[in-house]
C-alpha cells in the first residue's frame, strides 16, 4: 500500500463459490458502478473508473482512477490505483490556495486543505470498495443458489 497513490488488498472467499459467476458478478457491479471501461482475461478483471465521471460522491469508484482485481480460488485481490485524485487534488489545491497566499493567508491551510481532500478520497476508497467486492460476493452466492 502506498500511500496516497494506491491501495492493495484481499479478501477472503468461502469454501465453495463459482469463480466465473463470480467475476460476472463483479463485472456486473463495476458496470452499474459507472465505470469507463472493464475487461477481464481468466481470473483478472482490469476496468478504468476515472474521477471525470458523472457519479456522485456516493458511488464506491468516486476516488478511483483504475483497478485490477484477481480473482483465485481463496481470495480476491486488488489492486486500486489512486494517482488521478492525487493530482487532481495537488493541483486544485495549489491553484485554489495559491490566490489565497498571495494575500498573505496563514501558510497552514493549502496543506491542511490537500490533507483533507486526499485523505478522505483514499479513506472512501480504503473502506468502500472492500464493501463492494463483498456485495457482489453476495449477490454471487445467492445467484448460484436460485439457479
Amino acid at each position: 500500500m502506498a500511500f496516497p497513490i494506491s491501495i492493495d488488498g484481499t479478501l477472503s472467499l468461502p469454501k465453495s463459490h463459482d469463480v466465473s459467476g463470480l467475476s460476472s458478478s463483479i463485472v456486473d457491479a463495476l458496470n452499474k458502478a459507472s465505470v469507463i471501461s472493464v475487461s477481464t482475461q481468466g481470473n483478472t478483471i482490469s476496468f478504468k473508473a476515472g474521477m471525470f465521471r458523472l457519479v456522485g460522491n456516493w458511488n464506491p469508484l468516486s476516488s478511483v482512477g483504475s483497478g485490477t482485481i484477481f480473482i483465485t480460488d481463496s481470495e480476491i485481490k486488488y489492486h486500486l490505483n489512486l494517482k488521478q485524485m492525487f493530482v487532481f487534488a495537488t493541483l486544485s489545491m495549489t491553484l485554489a490556495f495559491g490566490l489565497f497566499m498571495i494575500d498573505g493567508g496563514p501558510i497552514f491551510v493549502p496543506p491542511v486543505g490537500w490533507l483533507f481532500f486526499v485523505g478522505a478520497g483514499y479513506v472512501d476508497a480504503l473502506i468502500s470498495f472492500p464493501s463492494f467486492l463483498k456485495n457482489a460476493l453476495r449477490r454471487a452466492t445467492l445467484g448460484s443458489r436460485l439457479g
